[in-house]
């Protein structure tokens, strides 16, 4: 009975005994089980500091954490997706030793660029101070994110080497780190002493330390160097040419994650900041599906395309996209139907942000319906068709934060990021069946057929 429940599934979501289907479905699989881990840290280490610190410490570390994940997109430049198209690239083409030295000249570019970041925060910061005083983002801010940037950029561009090289376990591993890293340093807090600056302390020595962690695991899997073995070497500036428009497509999908938080703390209180934090964390939810599939889906797009694969490309990238699709849908109609209740966890004023969760789910099935298209894009060399897709669909975002965050608050952020979602995934759709003929994002199974 229980098999052949399982062949039935395994036929309704297309997983057959395509090698390379095969593999993203378990690496897909372990990715999202070490996301849904991280998440749930994550959600206790909110639980913690909104019953122990209240909501206003939620705010502050939801600020900070936004400012990180905006400013350390200026220290990769686009780079920690380059790396997936590149390193995979340069080792079919070449050789292993030409991924290899793919990746050293991206960390030496990333190491070059960190400590010019890191003044320019500081400097914006002076200037923010002196022309609004009053607001709720203050010079602290500006300095721990100065200070944490370099060593958060890392970790990021070390995750996504350990993808790029394909270790999969790894790569799960540094998704779960820098949670675990930070509940078990605000727990010594809570044990040993009870200040109000402890759960930012506990988040800035937990970047530190998984930068080391990371970095020494990035070291441990590099291809052996050999002596003997030809080595294509990467122009700089062909890196940036490609990593570039990467980086503004990848920036502004990370805008749209985190400049709402930011855009809300300049006009609203920071307790509906730290209301709306721990939504955007909730309805995330739905997004770690998509994620997951695609993280070891993105070094196979590359391979196969320049190996000249192309139908074996469209056939991952559709069933990829079913796969996303069906396995989303029961986490979206869990948050609509259960979403009050987990909100009341974190207590009773938090309930007050359901309406906006309710639409921020809607966004992420967007996302999901999409599937893999604007990671079809990157992979693939239209980098710079994606990147103009989404700046339009980033200036559409903009514009309605500014409008409606004054009028609605949290849940006109949430409005503004569900239009945006919509409009960049239709786009990058249409983009690919009028490049290739081919549809991949998720169809119905009557009409899936007729394309």
């Amino acid at each position: 009975m229980i098999n052949s429940l399982l062949k039935r599934l395994k036929s309704f979501l297309h997983i057959d005994d395509d090698p390379i289907f095969l593999s993203i479905v378990k690496g897909g699989s372990l990715t999202l089980v070490a996301r849904v881990l991280n998440a749930l840290l994550l959600l206790i280490i909110n639980l913690f500091v909104a019953r122990l610190y209240g909501s206003s410490v939620v705010g502050v570390l939801a600020i900070v954490n936004s400012f990180l994940n905006i400013t350390f997109l200026f220290n990769l430049f686009g780079t920690n997706t380059a790396v997936l198209r590149l390193v995979p690239e340069y080792s079919t083409k070449y050789s292993l030793n030409s991924g290899r030295e793919v990746w050293m000249r991206i960390q030496k570019l990333v190491a070059l660029f960190s400590p010019l970041i890191s003044v320019v925060i500081i400097g914006i910061g002076l200037i923010w101070t002196h022309i609004s005083p009053s607001s709720e983002i203050g010079l602290p801010y500006f300095y721990i994110a100065a200070i944490l940037t370099p060593f958060f950029s890392f970790i990021k561009l070390n995750t996504e080497a350990l993808r790029a090289f394909f270790h999969t376990r790894l790569y799960a591993l540094a998704n779960i780190l820098p949670a675990l890293a930070n509940l078990v340093l605000l727990l010594v807090f809570i044990s040993v002493r009870r200040n109000q600056a402890d759960p930012l302390w506990a988040f800035s020595g937990s970047n530190i330390l998984v930068w080391m962690v990371t970095s020494y695991l990035v070291v441990s899997i590099l291809p052996h160097k050999n002596l003997g073995s030809l080595v294509t070497r990467i122009p700089y500036r062909e890196i940036l040419s490609i990593s570039l428009p990467m980086g503004i497509s990848f920036g502004i999908t990370q805008g749209m994650n985190y400049l709402d938080t930011i855009i809300l703390g300049i006009y609203r209180p920071e307790a509906e900041v730290g209301i709306y934090s721990t939504v955007v964390k909730l309805a995330a939810l739905t997004s770690f599906v998509i994620y997951s599939i695609n993280a070891v889906s993105a070094s196979k797009f590359s391979e196969l395309h320049f190996s000249e694969r192309s139908a074996d490309l469209f056939a991952l990238a559709k069933k990829s996209s079913n796969l996303i699709f069906w396995t989303s849908l029961p986490i979206l109609l869990v948050l609509i139907v259960l979403g009050k209740l987990l909100l009341g966890f974190f207590g009773s004023d938090f309930v007050f942000g359901y309406p906006a969760m309710v639409i921020l789910v809607c966004g992420q099935f967007a996302d999901a319906i999409g599937g893999s298209n604007s990671l079809y894009l990157d992979m693939t060399g239209s980098q710079n068709k994606l990147k103009n897709i989404m700046l339009a669909a980033f200036l559409l975002y903009i514009v309605l934060n500014v409008i409606l965050i004054p009028q609605m608050g949290m849940i006109g952020s949430a409005m503004a990021k569900l239009a945006s979602s919509i409009c960049w995934n239709l786009t990058a759709s249409l983009l690919i069946l009028r490049q290739t003929g081919n549809w991949i994002s998720y169809l119905p199974g009557f009409l899936r057929k007729h394309t």
